[in-house]
């Protein structure tokens, strides 16, 4: 009697891989859910393999490894990025042969006012989370129904930014910080009140 071997089924071959972000547009200090699916020629799900998270600063050329996991029975794997700080993009990479394309994500600073009344101004510091040194803040007062620029300054080692703003004459007038978008954050604002003494 002959005996067959049997017949090994052979493991698909991955060539593609897919990648999806949580969220484009996060608080600094957040991480990014990443997910992407391991996928044949034919589309089949690969699963068993090591798929590795890899991130870059925007501006620089160097990508960084930062997590890995094995696909699931449907060929997917879900990782996570650190807590960020700076934008970034972020791409999936298998076995170094082949990765997904590159997501951008943004980082949206925070930005802290305080007030202190000084004869005819106030005291003003504001102090930005994600902010880098030497980046420039606006300062914009609310009048006549539209936003009306009537100062800047600039993000000190502190981390903070100090103006005066004028006392009004009477009542209440709204202002606000605001920070635009670099190569480095997103666009960030916060608002203030300053009242007649």
């Amino acid at each position: 009697m002959l005996f067959r071997s049997p017949t090994r089924t052979p493991k698909p071959k991955p060539a593609a891989l897919s990648i999806s972000v949580a969220s484009q547009r996060v608080s600094v200090g957040s991480s990014v859910g990443v997910s992407g699916q391991l996928t044949t020629n034919s589309g089949q799900p690969v699963p068993g393999r090591r798929v590795w998270l890899a991130q870059r600063l925007t501006g620089q050329q160097t990508w960084q490894r930062v997590a890995s996991g094995l696909t699931d029975e449907s060929g997917t794997v879900s990782l996570s990025t650190a807590s960020l700080d700076h934008n970034v993009l972020v791409r999936l990479g298998f076995a170094g042969r082949f990765h997904s394309g590159a997501v951008r994500v943004v980082i949206l600073p925070r930005i802290y006012i305080s007030t202190t009344p000084d004869g005819q101004q106030y005291d003003v510091t504001a102090t930005a989370d994600g902010a880098q040194v030497g980046d420039t803040v606006i300062v914009q007062r609310r009048q006549q129904g539209q936003w009306n620029q009537v100062q800047s300054a600039v993000i000190s080692n502190s981390g903070s930014a100090y103006f005066g703003v004028g006392t009004p004459r009477r009542g209440t007038v709204r202002n606000r910080v605001v920070l635009r978008a670099t190569n480095s954050h997103g666009y960030a604002q916060a608002g203030f009140a300053v009242s007649a003494q």
